[in-house]
């Protein structure tokens, strides 16, 4: 995903729309698509900006430090468990979280299960 375009241009083309231009002139004359200067001008009437959308940033974890209390001591009765049956266990407790999110979590905490060397 490329980067947002300069405050200082989105800020020239929608001056150039308010002046009385048409989308089709200003888009020619900026380089930019008609998309975006349609969005930019209802940006600007929503919000009274033209500044971008913050793109990515940080999300919040789901699991809480009592959710590895609970995930601690459920391991603790069954190492063996499959990391899906804790994510059904979550499920059920209206906790959803990703596979992913919770091997991560359950790395995270140094839980891990391994095979013995025997084959066993």
């Amino acid at each position: 995903m490329g980067a947002a375009f300069g405050e200082d241009l989105r800020k020239r083309v929608v001056s150039a729309v308010e002046a009385g231009g048409r989308y089709t002139e200003v888009s020619k004359i900026f380089s930019v698509s008609i998309a975006s200067i349609s969005r930019w001008c209802g940006r600007v009437s929503e919000t009274g900006s033209v500044a971008a959308y913050q793109i990515g940033g940080h999300k919040t974890h789901v699991l809480t430090a009592s959710h590895a209390e609970w995930i601690k001591a459920r391991w603790a009765a069954d190492a063996s468990i499959p990391l899906r049956t804790l994510q059904r266990e979550l499920a059920a407790q209206d906790t959803i979280v990703s596979y992913g999110a919770l091997w991560n979590f359950v790395h995270a905490q140094g839980l891990s299960f391994k095979k013995n060397t025997s084959g066993n």
